[in-house]
């Protein structure tokens, strides 16, 4: 009877976790998705969404608004991804929001801008839905 109470008890738990983890999430693609599935990703985290370096668009087509943050870690270490981590950039690389945004908890913005070396890279968030 114990083992059996032990075990839905454990069942139920787990239920609890997975549907607390999905409305966290919300269905985007997290760090660990994208490098297990493309160890070579340019990615970057902000505010626990997940953006790709796009080689398609052209900085030069927007205008680069202020600075919200610079890379606080390069890794590829896919199970403690965080805010502001990267798989490429260097630590210290500046991010940069579009002119006229503003980029906080309740805003994801559908770009953000890497500067690198006087020139920007774009990357793109990662947003199912």
């Amino acid at each position: 009877m114990k083992k059996s109470f032990f075990i839905v008890s454990f069942l139920v738990l787990l239920a609890f976790i997975l549907s607390f983890y999905n409305s966290i999430n919300n269905g985007n693609p997290t760090a660990r998705d994208v490098i297990k599935k493309y160890p070579e990703a340019d990615i970057i985290q902000m505010n626990g969404v997940v953006y790709s370096k796009v080689t398609h668009l052209d900085s030069t087509s927007y205008q680069i608004g202020s600075k919200i943050g610079e890379i606080k870690k390069q890794t590829n270490n896919s199970i403690l991804y965080r805010d502001m981590y990267a798989s490429k950039l260097r630590v210290g690389t500046a991010i940069f929001q579009a002119e006229g945004e503003t980029v906080d908890q309740d805003f994801i913005p559908l770009l953000i801008f890497a500067e690198l070396e006087g020139t920007f890279s774009v990357y793109q968030a990662l947003i199912e839905g």
